[in-house]
């Protein structure tokens, strides 16, 4: 009773503690870097925020600004995404018109439309604005629909009206499961870094993927569309280059292609004169046939009546997709001569936010940071070979499994459509599993067998080898399962790597012992073995950059096979 009191009471002042926290929460506030104080450098100036939630993905804001006819919903202090007021009546909101975001609804057949990543509702207005009847917005994040649903006095109810669709979802498993087909497809800046963009390198976005592009064209109608809104020029030329690259490889012409996308500048010239922003927030329309010229006519009447430039269409082709469509070079020359990294992702290296060539800088630091811990270490305490030999095993251990835990945990954000899901399930079978390996080196039969010799190591190899070459194939026949029978799955496609896995670090630790007759160097290695995981992290993701995921785990599996063939242990000898 009184045990259960004290924890009721402690929940209670935590709670308490944590809401004071929040609310004084100074560097959320302040830095610059974020939207509140983003916007106090603007004409629409914070009034404070009406709305927070927490939830597994983020913490979602409602903030109030001397806009009255708009909130913004914000997303980790960064991504915005509006609630505008409405009144059910279309004619009060024809302003809307006037957006570049609009254009895409503006032409061409507008009887069904798929939004991923709805955000607060605004995209659901141009739907409606344009024609739409049938509109299915897609949205992952459940505090967004929650803030939406609070305000739909000033929203108008926009989720709630009969012609509109709401998804709770991420949206490429949403079009992964669908049999539809729609006339516009339309994505407006899924994924924010236009305040913050120093880490978005670093992260993975499956609906920019060469794979989701597939799936979009095969989702939309004979002369439908498919539109983004990006960021930058960095975007849209990566975006760009993976429409084309689909739209080549589905047999059009390498000089029609440039007739099958039409790009607006988002800044209108007023913007441009007053900013000297040649180019923001472009907005790129594809089509799986070429654009007719009404279709053409209508778009330029269109960014006519907005003050818009049109960066390009079937007319206005300059740079370097001239080239292209003139046939001067092919589409690979064109990636290698472009002066950053605009070559299309794909789902095996989704990091669309990597625009250099090389890897970004923060995880060049970490990598230095941790090998100058290590060769710090190293000078002090390895002076002799068996030192040198019993570092190499556990180095091996912790770089080989972290080039196969990174990697796994990543895929597994595509087929769970949640990030926070997708590490929460395999961090949980990673730990159980190498928890019952851990516990099986403790058998009698085992110990017989792993003192002879470390079997474990290459039956860890073969195990990881055997997972990953099944893996697509059991992913794609599981994909429609819920939740709790894809995470049955997992584990049992898992459990066998990740036993023979939790084997190598105590039966390791065991063998150095007997090796030196103490237990003095146990704890040393439990720091190298630590090093070099930071190590294996870092390099997880790097040599997914470059090479893929897929090329990650093998290396990962070809570390423990090297260490079996070197045994640096000589667990045979011991």
């Amino acid at each position: 009773m009184i045990i259960g009191l004290l924890l009721l009471g402690g929940s209670l002042i935590q709670g308490e503690v944590i809401g004071q926290l929040e609310k004084n929460f100074n560097a959320y506030f302040s830095n610059s870097h974020k939207i509140i104080g983003y916007l106090r450098n603007t004409s629409e100036k914070p009034l404070g925020i009406s709305f927070t939630k927490w939830d597994s993905i983020s913490r979602t804001d409602v903030i109030e600004t001397t806009n009255r006819n708009e909130k913004l919903i914000v997303t980790d202090g960064g991504g915005t995404a509006p609630i505008i007021k409405f009144d059910g009546n279309l004619n009060n909101i024809q302003h809307l018109k006037n957006d570049v975001n609009y254009i895409p609804f503006s032409f061409g057949d507008n009887k069904r439309t798929l939004l991923i990543g709805s955000g607060g509702g605004k995209d659901v207005l141009f739907a409606l604005l344009g024609g739409n009847k049938e509109i299915h917005a897609v949205e992952i994040n459940k505090s967004t629909l929650d803030a939406v649903e609070y305000f739909k006095d000033f929203s108008g109810d926009i989720y709630g009206n009969p012609g509109v669709e709401v998804h709770n979802q991420d949206g490429r498993n949403y079009i992964e499961n669908s049999n539809m087909k729609y006339d516009n497809i339309y994505l407006s800046m899924v994924m924010t870094n236009a305040i913050e963009n120093t880490t978005y390198s670093l992260s993975e976005n499956y609906l920019y993927t060469y794979e989701a592009f597939e799936k979009y064209f095969d989702a939309i109608r004979n002369n439908g569309k498919l539109s983004f809104m990006t960021h930058s020029t960095l975007d849209l030329s990566k975006i760009a280059n993976t429409g084309i690259k689909v739209l080549l490889d589905r047999g059009v012409p390498q000089d029609r292609v440039t007739d099958y996308f039409v790009v607006i500048n988002g800044a209108d010239k007023e913007h441009q004169n007053t900013h000297k922003t040649k180019v923001s927030m472009p907005l790129i329309i594809f089509k799986n046939k070429p654009f007719t010229s009404d279709e053409l006519l209508r778009i330029r009447d269109t960014a006519a009546d907005q003050n818009r430039e049109i960066l390009h269409d079937g007319i206005k082709v300059d740079g370097i997709y001239k080239l292209l469509a003139e046939k001067k070079i092919t589409f690979e020359e064109m990636i290698d001569t472009i002066p950053f990294n605009a070559a299309p992702i794909t789902d095996n290296s989704p990091f669309f936010y990597r625009h250099t060539k090389w890897f970004p800088r923060e995880i060049s630091l970490v990598l230095l940071g941790a090998l100058g811990v290590w060769l710090f270490l190293y000078r002090k305490y390895f002076k002799n070979k068996d030192g040198v030999n019993a570092q190499t095993y556990f180095i091996g251990l912790g770089i080989g499994f972290m080039l196969v835990e990174i990697p796994m945990i990543q895929k597994m954000t595509l087929y769970f459509g949640n990030p926070s899901l997708a590490f929460s399930v395999i961090l949980f079978v990673v730990l159980l599993s190498c928890g019952i390996g851990s516990g099986l080196s403790e058998t009698k039969v085992m110990k017989k067998i792993t003192r002879n010799s470390p079997v474990y190591l290459i039956s860890a190899s073969i195990m990881i080898i055997i997972t990953q070459l099944n893996m697509k194939t059991i992913l794609t026949l599981t994909n429609q399962f819920t939740f709790m029978q894809k995470a049955i799955v997992i584990l049992v496609m898992f459990l066998p790597v990740g036993i023979f896995m939790g084997m190598a670090f105590p039966t390791g630790l065991k063998a150095l012992k007997r090796l030196y007759g103490s237990d003095e160097t146990i704890p040393l290695m439990w720091g190298v073995n630590g090093i070099f995981s930071v190590v294996g992290s870092t390099l997880a993701i790097m040599i997914s950059m470059l090479f893929g995921f897929d090329t990650t785990i093998y290396v990962g599996a070809g570390i423990y096979l090297i260490l079996y063939v070197l045994n640096p242990l000589k667990i045979q000898n011991v």
